[in-house]
């Protein structure tokens, strides 16, 4: 047990989620294939994707970024991503392809369609890696600056290199049936059935809004923090929980939680008054903190002494007296010995106490109850005390963080991809209308951490502002694609039908192959990259249900002014 091992597990099983990214690899090149029956299917996009890879890769060396279990999983991402994108590009170009004769002109039509699309989607992209940032987590920060100039890279290989590319290339040889897989459109045509009466767009409508209720209710009753013994980095059959399990059983606790004293003046900790306020607040935690276990001050000196020379089992009533057992201490002990208590101009010391678990209902109860006595008991002139330090101190800070700092971020990247999505498409109630299957997918999500008391965690912390980036992708390439298709003069309905038919084919694969990609992390040996990847999974493939049912619906209830009118 204890960090250094806990540090050496991580590093030891780091490197085999490679075996995990192969097998997606895989799967997701079968998948291409399937999807486009052309060499140039998986083999165009395949190459895209490895060169934001090897972008990914290098941006790592270039500032000099720590692999740890976040970092490690961004270029496969990137790739993955990359991938989304070109299969809207392929799947225009296939297209196009059947309509015109001229490589060159194909090429240039499907850049023109997409670019609008593009730009806001890796915009969105960018933003959500990007506001990582404003989380004070190193592991954070690290994730927001590869995964942003990931996606920068995007634009490189998706939307300069594949038009360029079909442009140069043959056309392909192909039939009006294909590229086509039955099953998918036979899936895409029974949505189109969801909204061609009135009835059913209500009935779905109402539907949505329950489940969006109940999740609601959901996210008010999330649990923050672990919510079992150990570290939620590692599965709870891991050798490292086992190990930890029993020494908090059997010992005293392995989880150090340090409450900081400050003097206002050097020799400040020679004062009685001060001491038996430190073991006032020890004896208090451990009292009324059941995983409290053993704990270490100061002032435990002192009586130890005070028993050995008075016969007293408490802290002495004099300064004087107090100053004479650290002068007996500190000049018995090896030079440093005593530095671990307090510093050598007696003005500042720490409280130790061992905790048997880390849960989050733990931590929030010890800070919670040292936060009581300081405001209730910390009378003294000379002295204050400040918390919390120490592993529990880190994870309480994470805690807050993950409470209270992730809805900030959330808002800022929620009002700026709004503005660009209002940008791209030039209203705000499509903007609004395309948040829409966003919002209910989050909802969903996390609604279902409350409801299945599934705890949230820095594992699940990159999740929302992840998801919101890459999850709007799915309606902003079927809105462009609906607008499109309404422009050309065709009613609403007919214009969404063909839109789903079309484009909702290469949201379905999009959708399909990054949920895929990202739930391949489930069989990651670190449960933080399981747990990251299910979410995150989950969450991608809700958006793009919502995106194929939710956001046709929702446009024709609503009839957005962006889409009002034809050329």
């Amino acid at each position: 047990s204890g960090r250094p091992i806990l540090e050496g597990y991580i590093d030891t099983h780091l490197i085999s989620v490679i075996h995990v990214f192969v097998v997606a690899l895989v799967i997701i090149l079968l998948l291409l294939f399937l999807a486009f029956r052309k060499k140039r299917g998986f083999l165009l996009p395949l190459l895209a994707g490895s060169m934001s890879v090897v972008f990914s890769l290098a941006i790592i060396n270039l500032f000099h970024l720590r692999l740890n279990p976040f970092t490690i999983l961004l270029p496969f991402l990137i790739f993955v991503l990359t991938i989304a994108h070109s299969i809207q590009f392929m799947e225009r170009y296939f297209e196009e392809s059947l309509i015109n004769k001229d490589k060159t002109k194909v090429g240039y039509t499907v850049l023109s369609s997409l670019l609008s699309p593009i730009r806001a989607s890796l915009f969105t992209d960018f933003l959500g890696f990007a506001s990582l940032i404003l989380i004070p987590i190193p592991a954070m920060r690290t994730m927001a600056i590869l995964g942003s100039f990931g996606v920068l890279s995007i634009f490189i290989t998706v939307v300069l290199f594949l038009p360029s590319c079909f442009s140069v290339f043959p056309l392909p040889k192909i039939q009006k049936n294909n590229p086509d897989l039955g099953f998918t459109q036979r899936i895409l045509k029974s949505f189109t059935h969801l909204w061609q009466r009135g009835w059913q767009r209500f009935f779905i409508f109402f539907i949505f809004l329950g489940i969006f209720i109940i999740s609601i209710y959901g996210l008010r009753h999330i649990e923050v923090g672990e919510n079992e013994p150990g570290t939620s980095i590692l599965y709870h059959n891991a050798s490292y929980n086992v190990a930890e399990r029993k020494i908090n059983a059997y010992f005293s606790g392995s989880n150090p939680y340090y409450i900081f004293v400050e003097g206002k003046t050097p020799e400040a900790l020679l004062k009685a008054d001060v001491i038996k306020e430190m073991d006032s607040l020890e004896t208090f935690l451990r009292k009324n903190l059941k995983e409290a276990g053993y704990s270490l001050s100061l002032a435990d000196y002192m009586k130890l002494m005070n028993l050995a020379v008075q016969h007293r089992f408490d802290v002495p009533k004099k300064d004087k007296t107090i100053g004479e057992y650290i002068f007996l201490y500190e000049s018995n002990a090896f030079p440093g010995e005593f530095d671990v208590f307090v510093t050598p101009d007696h003005r500042f010391a720490n409280i130790r106490l061992d905790l048997k678990d880390c849960r989050g209902e733990t931590i929030e109860k010890a800070i919670n109850l040292t936060k009581r006595w300081i405001k209730e008991n910390n009378k003294n002139p000379w002295a204050r005390f400040k918390y919390a330090g120490g592993l529990i101190g880190i994870l309480g800070a994470t805690n807050d963080v993950i409470r209270h700092g992730l809805f900030v971020s959330m808002a800022v990247l929620s009002i700026l991809i709004f503005i660009r999505i209002s940008l791209a498409l030039r209203s705000f109630a499509g903007g609004f209308i395309l948040f829409i299957p966003l919002l209910f997918s989050m909802a969903v999500t996390f609604g279902s951490f409350g409801l299945f008391h599934i705890p949230f965690t820095v594992a699940t912390l990159p999740v929302a502002a992840m998801g919101t980036g890459l999850g709007i992708d799915f309606s902003i390439y079927l809105a462009s694609r609906i607008k499109e298709e309404k422009d050309k003069g065709q009613n609403l309905i007919v214009a969404i039908n063909h839109g789903v038919l079309t484009c909702g084919k290469a949201v379905f694969f999009t959708g399909t192959i990054l949920t895929i990609g990202v739930m391949s992390w489930l069989f990651s040996f670190l449960k933080l990259q399981a747990k990251l990847g299910g979410t995150l999974g989950f969450l991608l493939f809700l958006n793009m249900l919502s995106a194929l049912i939710i956001l046709p619906i929702f446009i024709l209830i609503f009839k957005p002014k962006f889409l009002a009118g034809g050329k």
